[in-house]
């Protein structure tokens, strides 16, 4: 089984790989590089800035896919009664699916950020960007895993991929006015410090929802007859 997800998880890094890839080229050059640097004013910004916005869909995206196609995959094979009646737990198979796939997204979104980052520095002369974008890095990420965890939880119940992506959307967007209530009501607190703390903190909410939507997937993955 490890073999196999391994291979599964290696293709959607590749996948992955190239959209951040594409992006990443995008920001370097036609965000900054052709904005600011070649720009009369003179004036630059930090590329890591703008490649937490334009890296968000594919982090999105990369967990839809990711999580979606955990259980849904097997079904859709037929391969997951024969998994089953390999000397593994449920809670092994469904844990091993989770994690492979958010160490799938966290080798693409990482690797392409480290090269953003780089050049980031060389561009700006040494100087590091703000705190406040790697905290963003951070709970772009933490949403991915989210995303991830929810999708996988919505293909416990759906063999379609079609019908399991349309679901996994809809779960993920019931999901997105809470993390941006959240995230207002983070904005609206004094003072500034206690603001960034909360923002700091964000990331371990997001992990803290991740573990709640896998244990509801693990816990229905264990009941669920196939």
């Amino acid at each position: 089984m490890y073999y196999k997800e391994w291979r599964v998880v290696r293709i959607k890094v590749g996948i992955l790989m190239i959209l951040y890839g594409v992006f990443a080229f995008y920001v370097i050059s036609v965000l900054v590089l052709i904005r600011n640097v070649f720009s009369e004013s003179g004036s630059r910004g930090y590329i890591l800035e703008a490649w937490v916005g334009a890296s968000f869909l594919i982090t999105v995206l990369g967990g839809l896919l990711g999580g979606g196609d955990s259980i849904s995959g097997e079904l859709r094979e037929n391969t997951l009664s024969f998994l089953l009646t390999r000397p593994l737990s449920r809670k092994q198979i469904y844990s091993t699916k989770i994690l492979a796939n958010i160490a799938g997204l966290g080798i693409a979104y990482g690797s392409c950020t480290v090269i953003v980052l780089i050049v980031d520095i060389v561009v700006n002369a040494g100087q590091l960007p703000p705190i406040s974008n790697f905290t963003a890095l951070l709970t772009q990420f933490t949403l991915g895993m989210l995303i991830t965890c929810v999708s996988s939880l919505v293909s416990v119940f759906s063999s379609n991929p079609i019908i399991t992506l349309l679901l996994s959307i809809v779960a993920n967007l019931l999901l997105f006015p809470l993390y941006y209530l959240v995230g207002f009501l983070i904005n609206l607190v004094e003072p500034e410090s206690l603001k960034i703390l909360g923002k700091a903190i964000s990331p371990l909410l997001l992990v803290g929802f991740s573990y709640l939507f896998y244990r509801l997937g693990l816990f229905f993955f264990q009941r669920k007859e196939f």
